[in-house]
């Protein structure tokens, strides 16, 4: 069974069985469903926001709001979108499906890896580039001394300051997310 919208979209509602000569009534509870968003650890909540989007056109559906976040929606497929205040900035979306009246607490687990890099030897202002291992392209970039969040894997670290040195930290692997990771980046040799 389908109901039309006020937008003119037809919404799933549920299942009706009509036999020949027989008369059906069913009562339909077409109250918006709920969905609450968070992210896991909380940590990474500050700065985060989410918003929805039809699953179907890519159409916005409700407007970005910071987490936590409670959105209100007709029955239907979503993509949910989850941006993250990390440096680099994080993405993710995920597909979800909701009913009418239905309510539904998401909080996706964010695995990314808490990096703080050091190196006293570099005059300010220092930059931060870290690598995915053997790559050219950065992973992340920040100025010295801020945290940076990034995804489980063997890393390059390269910091260059204002006088042109730079040095470089090879192999740092970051694994499961903990505490935060602490490396102190040699001087050029």
């Amino acid at each position: 069974l389908a109901v039309e919208d006020e937008a003119g979209t037809l919404r799933k509602v549920g299942r009706v069985a009509v036999r020949a000569g027989r008369t059906v009534r069913k009562r339909l509870d077409l109250t918006p469903a709920r969905i609450r968003v968070a992210v896991r650890p909380r940590s990474l909540m500050e700065g985060a926001v989410a918003f929805l989007t039809s699953a179907d056109s890519g159409e916005a559906v409700a407007e970005e709001r910071p987490l936590p976040a409670e959105f209100q929606v007709p029955a239907g497929a979503y993509e949910l979108h989850l941006r993250l205040a990390t440096l680099p900035p994080y993405e993710t979306k995920e597909r979800i499906e909701v009913g009418y009246s239905e309510r539904r607490d998401l909080a996706p687990e964010v695995r990314l890896v808490p990096l703080e890099v050091q190196a006293g030897w570099a005059s300010p202002p220092a930059r931060v580039a870290v690598y995915r291992a053997g790559s050219r392209e950065p992973a992340g970039q920040a100025p010295l001394g801020r945290r940076l969040h990034l995804e489980p894997g063997p890393y390059d670290v390269r910091v260059s300051d204002a006088s042109g040195k730079s040095g470089w930290a090879l192999g740092v692997v970051l694994s499961a997310p903990a505490s935060p990771v602490v490396i102190d980046v040699p001087p050029p040799p």
